[in-house]
C-alpha cells in the first residue's frame, strides 16, 4: 500500500498519476480527504507515546453475588437457601466486591474472588457460571435487589480440565445417594487491561482452571 500524505496530497494530478503507476506494479494507493493534516495528526500521536495515564480511577464498583451465612432478623427470608455438604443455612444475593468505586486502577490491578465450588459427582455439565455486577453508587449496595445495581455479563468457567479424583467425595445428606465434592476455585478479574475490556480467569489451586469466558450484557 502506498499512502498519500502533506503538501502535495492536495495536487489531483500527482495522485491520478500515482494511482496508475502503483496499478501497473499492483500497489493500492490511497491519499486522506485532508492529507495535510494527516502529517499533523501523525506527528501528535507520535508526541503522545510514552506521556499516557499509567493509572486511572475506577468509575464503578464490581463485584459477584455469593451465599453468606444467614443472619435472622436481617436477611430476607425469600433468599435462604441450603448448599450441598453445609450444616448451617445462607443467605443468597449478596454482594462481594472486587474493586470499589474510585480506587486506584493500573495495568496489573486484578480483583480476586475465592470459593467453595460444590460440585456433583455424576452431573455431566461441568460447567459453572457467576455473574458480574456493577454499581455505580457512591456507597456500594449489598445486595442484588439494589436499583443501583448492572449487571455487566456471565463468567463461565469449563471444569472439565480439573482433576476432581484428588478431592473427597461426600453425601449431600444423611439420606441422600448423591455425591458432591468441594472445589476450591479462585475468579481473578483483570480491570487495568490494556485492551479497555475487562478479563477474566479461573484458578484452582493456584493453577488456571480450564478455559474462562466473561459474556457481556
Amino acid at each position: 500500500r502506498l499512502v498519500l500524505v502533506g503538501g502535495f496530497g492536495e495536487s489531483a494530478y500527482l495522485y491520478s498519476r500515482l494511482k496508475k503507476w502503483c496499478q501497473t506494479r499492483g500497489i493500492q494507493a490511497y491519499c486522506p480527504e485532508y492529507p495535510q493534516a494527516a502529517i499533523v495528526r501523525g506527528a501528535a500521536l507520535r508526541g503522545l507515546i510514552g506521556i499516557a495515564p499509567r493509572t486511572k480511577r475506577c468509575r464503578r464498583h464490581y463485584g459477584c453475588a455469593i451465599a453468606f451465612p444467614f443472619r435472622e432478623g436481617v436477611d430476607p427470608p425469600s433468599d435462604a437457601i441450603k448448599l450441598p455438604l453445609s450444616t448451617i443455612k445462607h443467605c443468597k444475593n449478596r454482594m462481594l466486591w472486587m474493586i470499589k468505586k474510585g480506587d486506584v486502577i493500573s495495568e496489573d490491578t486484578t480483583g480476586s474472588h475465592k470459593i467453595t465450588y460444590t460440585q456433583e459427582v455424576k452431573a455431566t455439565d461441568k460447567t459453572w457460571t457467576m455473574r458480574l455486577y456493577s454499581s455505580e453508587a457512591d456507597d456500594a449496595p449489598q445486595r442484588t435487589s439494589s436499583h443501583s445495581i448492572d449487571q455487566v455479563g456471565t463468567v463461565t468457567v469449563d471444569m472439565g480440565a480439573i482433576k476432581t479424583s484428588t478431592y473427597k467425595e461426600k453425601r449431600g445428606g444423611m439420606f441422600s445417594r448423591d455425591k458432591f465434592q468441594k472445589i476450591p476455585m479462585e475468579i481473578e478479574v483483570n480491570f487495568g487491561a490494556k485492551s479497555g475490556v475487562l478479563g477474566v480467569r479461573a484458578l484452582c489451586d493456584g493453577q488456571v482452571a480450564g478455559a474462562a469466558e466473561l459474556t457481556f450484557d
